[in-house]
């Protein structure tokens, strides 16, 4: 009987200490190494998808690179990412649902992210929210812990609720904001959007939320203009496939992205005509589409040239 007690005891102990991942039995698995839509049934290896309204006490396990364009709520279960999953829309947790993101796993919700009362989020890996994150549980209850520091957390939006800030073990409450962090835009264990920037799922993220990226087009082109007179209009010499412009200038810088640069107000056009310069100066376009993404084209230089000074014709 005694045996019997110490390896009851010893099973509990197992799931005290484990991560969300183990204690759930796994129902759906999505296909290793596979890019599909989560609501096809071809996306997961028993050929019907989860749902966008998961119910079961059990895990759905993302093993490959899965996108959905809805919302997804789990109000029981575990979501376990140990590859991508992108949410274009909210991503939501009942009382009875928990999310592991694997180290390695990645996480982006389009939108936002409510959590619940008791539910457990581990952030193994990067999870990026660009909306809100909303905490309508019970203070105290719960957890969202990472054994990462700084957490690979990444917020757009505001914080509401009571989040989180205490665990046991190891783990690392992501929004304790009493110690010091490498993310440059935040005092807690997480980083703002702009902090994604150098980190390796950048390139990732830009190409999700532009949608495959932006085409800058090309300007043209270099000018000499002598005192007193007007530059040319800068046209373009390779267009963008974009139609959201605005032009910049500069005085010290020939690269678009380094130096300074100033914003020219109401300069918004496919052109760009400078008028009178009485200095050598430089332009660029950058063109804009949805969700923050820019892109930059080439620089032009405006030389500026003083007239000569004319030489006497003199007489004997």
């Amino acid at each position: 009987m005694r045996r019997i007690y110490i390896a009851l005891f010893s099973i509990f102990l197992i799931l005290l200490f484990s991560s969300p991942s183990s204690v759930w039995a796994q129902a759906y698995l999505s296909n290793d190494n596979y890019t599909g839509n989560w609501e096809d049934g071809i996306s997961w290896t028993g050929g019907n998808s989860p749902g966008l309204n998961y119910n079961q006490a059990s895990t759905v396990a993302v093993e490959g690179e899965v996108t959905t364009s809805n919302n997804l709520f789990f109000n029981k279960g575990l979501l376990s990412i140990r590859d991508t999953l992108v949410i274009n829309g909210d991503l939501g947790f009942g009382s009875n649902g928990d999310l592991s993101v694997d180290a390695g796993g990645v996480l982006i919700v389009l939108g936002s992210l409510d959590v619940g009362n008791k539910v457990d989020i581990a952030a193994g890996g990067t999870i990026i929210i660009t909306g809100n994150v909303n905490f309508s549980g019970s203070s105290g209850q719960g957890s969202f812990t990472s054994d990462q520091f700084p957490a690979q957390v990444y917020i757009g939006g505001n914080i509401t609720g009571s989040p989180p800030t205490s665990s046991s073990g190891g783990a690392i409450p992501v929004f304790d904001c009493d110690a010091t962090t490498e993310h440059e835009n935040s005092t807690c264990n997480y980083g703002f959007i702009e902090d994604i920037e150098g980190e390796e799922v950048e390139e990732y993220f830009q190409e999700i939320i532009c949608g495959g990226g932006v085409d800058p087009g090309a300007i043209a082109s270099d000018q000499t203009v002598c005192d007193g007179n007007n530059a040319l209009t800068i046209t373009e010499s390779l267009p963008s496939s974009e139609n959201t412009y605005q032009w910049f200038s500069s005085v010290n810088s020939t690269d678009p992205n380094t130096g300074t640069w100033t914003i020219i107000s109401g300069a918004t056009q496919q052109t760009y005509d400078p008028g009178l310069v009485t200095a050598t100066i430089s332009f660029f376009r950058q063109v804009q589409k949805g969700n923050g993404c820019t892109a930059n084209s080439n620089a032009v230089v405006i030389t500026f040239s003083s007239n000569p000074i004319p030489v006497g014709i003199f007489h004997e």
